[in-house]
Parts: structure tokens; C-alpha cells; sequence
């Protein structure tokens, strides 16, 4: 059964935006390769998470075009990019997100659309799951 939060991109055609918007690296830092990909549909924007070894693909889903939020960004054109871990977010944010820790030869994802500030996406290593944040 879909989550009710996805089933949007069901109805609605979506796009997947190409080889530039896909990245690979080791998000969830058990030393293989994982695989993202963005794919929109009309304002919004799934990201897919594909974990190597797991039959799941993990899903967060973005606005596109509404400045207001935080959860969306505030241009139309996003692109992905694979972006080391920092070893210490608490200067930028005042502590670490929950599950946050920056492991040698694992990576994080950003989002990014050059208008407003990108999202970072981490793997939560106690939840066991994708998480984001944003300054």
C-alpha cells in the first residue's frame, strides 16, 4: 500500500529530471553505494532514496516554488548533488539534528535550486531513516 502523502504523484505526470538530478555515494554508512533521484510533479518534489541491500526505497517529499516554507524551495529548477558531512552543525544550527554524525567515507545529499537556501538531506542513524535540515 502507497502512503497517502505519495499518492499524488500517482494521479499527476511526473518528471523525472534527468542524469544530473540522480547521485550516488554511501548514505547510510554500512560502506556500499546507495542511489537518489528527484522527481517532480507539478509543485512538488520527491526524492528517492534507493539503499543498497534494502528491497525499500526511502521517499521525502518537497514543495517547489513556495518561499514560505520551509520545506519547499523557492525556485522551480531543482538539482541534487552528493555533499560531505560536516563534523559539527552546531555552530550553523546551535546543536546537531537528531541522528546526525559525520562518518569518514559517507555522504550526504543537498538539494539546491540557486534562490534559496538548499536542503541538506542526512541519514539519521538512530531512527534509522532519511532526515533533513535547513538553515
Amino acid at each position: 500500500m502507497k502512503p497517502a502523502s505519495l499518492t499524488w504523484f500517482l494521479v499527476a505526470p511526473a518528471i523525472c529530471l534527468g542524469a544530473e538530478n540522480s547521485a550516488s555515494g554511501d548514505i547510510d554508512c554500512d560502506g556500499k553505494a546507495d542511489f537518489a533521484q528527484l522527481v517532480q510533479s507539478n509543485a512538488r518534489l520527491l526524492l528517492k532514496v534507493e539503499l543498497s541491500g534494502e528491497a525499500k526505497v526511502n521517499e521525502l517529499v518537497f514543495g517547489l516554488g513556495r518561499a514560505d516554507r520551509q520545506d519547499s524551495l523557492s525556485g522551480v529548477h531543482p538539482t541534487l548533488g552528493v555533499e560531505q558531512l560536516s563534523d559539527d552543525l552546531s555552530d550553523a544550527l546551535g546543536e546537531n539534528p537528531q541522528g546526525y554524525t559525520a562518518v569518514p567515507g559517507c555522504f550526504g545529499l543537498n538539494i539546491s535550486d540557486g534562490e534559496s537556501d538548499s536542503i541538506h538531506i542526512y541519514w539519521n542513524s538512530e531512527a534509522r531513516m532519511l532526515n533533513w535540515w535547513r538553515l
